[in-house]
């Protein structure tokens, strides 16, 4: 699936399309590859509604960033 913005991450930027596809797609894969076993083991341990009230804070403020960015 393609990316909708990113031949303005190329032009910004000035990469070509191996980095602009490595940034987009390999990047989060291994932040979710390092975090996300993390936060399930913690989910074990502690209660769950604190996880699911974080998730919601956090894409709480994802949304207001993105409503604020130019």
């Amino acid at each position: 699936m393609p990316a909708a913005g990113a031949p303005d991450i190329e032009r910004t930027f000035r990469l070509d399309h191996a980095a602009t596809t490595t940034t987009l797609f390999l990047a989060p894969a291994i932040v979710g590859f390092i975090v996300e076993p993390v936060i399930y083991l913690l989910a074990d341990r502690y209660l769950r509604r604190w996880f699911v009230a974080g998730g919601f804070a956090a894409m709480a403020v994802a949304a207001l960033a993105a409503a604020l960015a130019p």
